[in-house]
């Protein structure tokens, strides 16, 4: 009888657990991955980085063969000779900006679409790639800079010197429209072209506007200031170059008619502003 228990305990299945200790317990550790505070992404040839946030910033450099997009702590690589054009788009955040500080050799377009500060730190040209026209756009920035010494040229040449190499292509337009922008001393713009080719235009545009409203039927002088400035020794040419300046202050009035309502007495058939007259009103709603 005993034999045949001790057979069926040996011949039955054995299930077995294991806990460990504390001091034995082990922490699996995770990859970091960090995520850009920009996005950046390459496809058709076109980089484009997209800021979303406020003071989301970015920088464009070259690493060997790499055009490098970093927001200050991270950064993604793309292969620099598969990228034709780059579109940088803001957002309605406050403060986002970036840095060119590659030189670019692009055989398409550079633009820019809502991003406050764009700085040229380095040059942009397309004339060693060059086979048809192109453009540089930069529009809804708050600040333009192009650094001292940078060039941006649209030309197509053949050779390495921008500003009198002969053309091989028609050049194409630079067009900048921002609250400031400034041409740094010794830093050139180029779009003009030789030979029969037809030059771009380079437009540089300073735009500001205010608008104010105010709580009470005065009117407070406000001003608002737009800039162009030009370094020395700056070259800037093409077919048609233009500067303007526009700033605009615009004021209006929100009337709180519950605090009208208690200085009646003293505002009762005054003026204020340019012929607005404040007559107040009864409880019935007429006015006498």
């Amino acid at each position: 009888m005993l034999r045949r228990i001790r057979r069926a305990l040996m011949s039955s299945p054995v299930r077995r657990r294991f806990v460990l200790s504390p001091a034995r317990r082990a922490v699996l550790e995770l990859e970091d991955r960090n995520l850009m505070a920009v996005s950046a992404s390459l496809a058709g040839g076109v980089l484009s980085v997209q800021f979303t946030a406020d003071d989301d910033t970015a920088t464009l450099a070259l690493a060997g063969a790499d055009l490098t997009v970093s927001d200050g702590s991270t950064s993604k690589s793309f292969a620099a000779g598969s990228i034709a054009s780059i579109a940088l788009i803001g957002t309605t955040g406050n403060n986002q900006s970036v840095s060119i500080g590659a030189n670019l050799g692009l055989s398409g377009t550079f633009t820019s679409n809502g991003v406050e500060s764009v700085t040229f730190a380095k040059n942009v040209f397309f004339g060693a790639r060059s086979t048809v026209s192109h453009a540089i756009a930069v529009v809804g920035a708050h600040s333009i800079t192009v650094g001292a010494g940078a060039t941006l040229w649209t030309r197509g040449i053949a050779g390495n010197d921008p500003l009198s190499d002969e053309s091989t292509a028609n050049s194409g337009n630079v067009s900048f429209s921002a609250k400031s922008i400034a041409v740094e001393a010794g830093a050139r713009i180029l779009a003009h072209a030789t030979g029969g080719f037809q030059a771009g235009d380079v437009t540089i545009a300073a735009t500001a506007a205010q608008l104010d409203a105010y709580m009470t039927p005065l009117f407070n002088e406000k001003t608002a200031a737009a800039s162009v400035t030009v370094g020395d020794n700056a070259v800037i040419r093409g077919r048609n170059v233009t500067f303007s300046t526009d700033a605009a202050a615009k004021r209006y009035t929100i009337y709180d008619l519950g605090t009208l309502a208690t200085k009646a007495p003293t505002l009762a058939n005054q003026t204020v502003g340019d012929g607005l007259t404040f007559t107040p009103g009864r409880d019935d709603g007429s006015t006498g």
